[in-house]
């Protein structure tokens, strides 16, 4: 790749010395990425911007400099895991982990801050960028005869029509669970995004900041596809966002390979896998069994895995229950029979 010169600087660059994409942000309509330089290309961390923090140099490039990559790099590509959240998506990275022809990134956030752009894009200009994005992700990372999967953050399964059409051979999947438990999580612990569309002027919040205009992007987009108001409960924002969420993804063309939380570890080291074209040794399911039983967001890899669903079914308040089989369960069930 040739060197990119650095914004508002003298430096010139070559991305593929180990240059990440960390972060988008944009001056007036042009895009701009935020490049980490990280000393090692092998990720071990639950999330991408986790393993980011041990970068010792940090560049600006604007998207636009970057030459368009060469079409045969999507062959990389094994696969998009796309998920409702607290739904063992984070396991599953630990688990993929253990086959050494992968490359696993979790939630590489600059290629999904493209979509929540805050100004008007071009349905083609915003598939050219998305795919330069991914690919800059492949052709750093990726390594030898090595295969991509990524798994992307929640909110960016409203996007599959863009994201399927940008990678019609990308074979994608969906992880779920109780809804019931999923919101109970989320209220326990919301988001960032989330807590920023309790109300209606929170969402519509302008902001100087790039970071804070995409957050609120996101947010605008589940407001987008629900009738909000500013009288809804939290809950029931909460639980209409995962209903959208889920929708997108049971609507999926071609349709998304659907697993369940309860049943995920052994469903990920047979039809997972299968789904995406991997050759995995016995050897490396029994690795992959052995990182399930480990709580995947613990970064020592010391804290034993104890399922927490008994605990978030007693949690669950009877508005979250009715919630739950109102909105969410009867679109996770229609995903099921398809």
């Amino acid at each position: 790749m040739k060197k990119i010169k650095e914004l508002n600087g003298q430096r010139l660059i070559d991305i593929s010395d180990g240059w990440i994409p960390k972060n988008v942000t944009f001056i007036e309509d042009d895009p701009v990425v935020e490049f980490v330089l990280l000393k090692h290309r092998k990720l071990k961390m639950p999330f991408l911007l986790l393993d980011l923090e041990g970068g010792v140099d940090t560049v600006w490039v604007r998207l636009d400099d970057i030459p368009d990559p060469a079409p045969e790099f999507a062959d990389k590509i094994a696969g998009f895991i796309f998920h409702m959240g607290r739904c063992g998506s984070t396991a599953t990275v630990a688990m993929l982990r253990s086959i050494e022809s992968v490359c696993l990134v979790p939630e590489p956030l600059a290629a999904a801050y493209i979509f929540y752009h805050p100004f008007p894009m071009e349905q083609e200009v915003l598939l050219m960028r998305f795919v330069k994005l991914v690919s800059i992700y492949v052709d750093v990372l990726c390594q030898n005869d090595e295969k991509m999967i990524i798994k992307w953050p929640s909110w960016l399964s409203l996007q599959l029509p863009v994201i399927q059409a940008a990678f019609p051979r990308v074979p994608g999947c969906f992880l779920s669970r109780d809804p019931a438990e999923v919101l109970t999580a989320l209220l326990d612990s919301p988001p960032g995004w989330l807590m920023r569309a309790r109300t209606r002027r929170m969402i519509e919040k302008e902001s100087a900041m790039g970071v804070q205009k995409k957050i609120d992007g996101i947010a605008n987009a589940y407001a987008g596809l629900i009738n909000f108001t500013d009288n809804i409960s939290y809950t029931e924002f909460l639980a209409n966002a995962l209903r959208a969420t889920c929708e997108a993804a049971a609507n999926a063309q071609p349709p998304l390979l659907h697993i369940d939380y309860n049943d995920f570890r052994e469903r990920v080291t047979t039809d997972m896998v299968g789904h995406f074209g991997l050759s995995v040794e016995g050897s490396e399911i029994v690795s992959m069994l052995s990182a399930s039983r480990v709580y995947a967001k613990d970064v020592t890899g010391m804290e034993v895995f104890n399922s927490d669903s008994s605990r978030k079914q007693r949690q669950s308040t009877p508005l979250v229950r009715r919630l739950s089989e109102e909105l969410v369960a009867p679109v996770l069930k229609n995903f099921k029979q398809t």
